[in-house]
């Protein structure tokens, strides 16, 4: 009766091994995102530059200004979004008017991504040169 107990044991074991049960939570897999380039700085011409992003989950880019220094926006993106995907750099091309002024600018390139249970934002200063700087 023992051996009986034991085999039917082992037998509910190996099912239970190969028909895990689906009801059970699977594992997350981390997220993470990573904005892969230094913060920028670039002369008073006009130019474009790139940022690489890395992220695990969809993600969203934006551009800030620091409107006490300018009072227009001089910096524009070719990809405002993209999709999560850890094996691909993608590539945000930023171009830039000329800086006309005798005074330095800065964006922020704002990036963030969200899988609906967890929140990540990074950022990355880009600043232009003024006028008068030898480039």
């Amino acid at each position: 009766m023992k051996k009986l107990l034991l085999y039917i044991a082992v037998a509910i074991n190996a099912v239970a091994c190969v028909y895990p049960d689906s009801s059970l939570p699977k594992a997350e897999k981390p997220s993470s995102l990573e904005i892969l380039t230094l913060p920028i700085t670039v002369s008073s011409d006009a130019g474009t530059a790139v940022v690489k992003i890395v992220s695990t989950d969809d993600w969203t880019v934006r551009i800030t200004y620091d409107r006490t220094a300018n009072k227009e926006e001089w910096c524009s993106m070719d990809v405002t979004s993209g999709i999560g995907d850890e094996s691909i750099a993608y590539d945000v091309t930023i171009s830039y008017s000329a800086n006309t002024s005798y005074s330095e600018r800065s964006a922020t390139i704002h990036v963030a991504s969200n899988n609906g249970n967890k929140s990540i934002n990074k950022s990355l200063t880009i600043t232009q040169n003024q006028l008068d700087v030898i480039n």
